[in-house]
């Protein structure tokens, strides 16, 4: 890691005393960790990432690659997921119906049963969500415009 630090500090064109107080450290933490006589402690490791632009696999020489792995990417969401997202978050009375329909199964933390998603086919070949009575009602109350969803 010492190497790594020392290189991406360089090719950044930082001083220890200026990479010392982007992180807001002593310079003599910088240059601890540039002769690997310490490390950082996790916070500062990932403000360090955060600062080169690499990730902490990188800097801990876990990996070759300086950016997000691939694995990381799973966790990038683009903009129209952020923007169902929040939507989502908004219509807590539609979200015992959306977690059905995706069939995500929902925890206890919110104080309700957990439960599965059950759904079937219908004649027609569409879907079926069964919805107990208390969904149904926060349903019936939810609004019916798709701009309000």
């Amino acid at each position: 890691m010492r190497e790594r630090l020392r290189k991406l500090r360089k090719e950044n064109g930082l001083s220890q005393a200026e990479m010392a107080k982007k992180l807001n450290v002593h310079q003599t933490a910088v240059s601890q960790w540039e002769q690997g006589r310490t490390t950082p402690d996790m916070q500062t490791l990932i403000k360090i990432s955060q600062l080169f632009s690499v990730s902490t696999d990188y800097l801990l020489g876990e990996t070759e690659q300086k950016g997000a792995t691939a694995q990381d990417n799973d966790f990038v969401l683009n903009e129209h997921e952020k923007d169902l997202i929040s939507a989502y978050r908004k219509k807590t009375a539609m979200q015992p119906a959306v977690d059905r329909l995706l069939e995500v199964q929902q925890g206890e933390s919110d104080g309700s049963a957990a439960y599965i998603a059950a759904h079937g086919k219908d004649s027609k070949g569409g879907a079926t969500i069964h919805l107990s009575v208390d969904e149904l009602e926060k349903l019936n109350k939810a609004p019916e415009t798709d701009e309000d969803f």
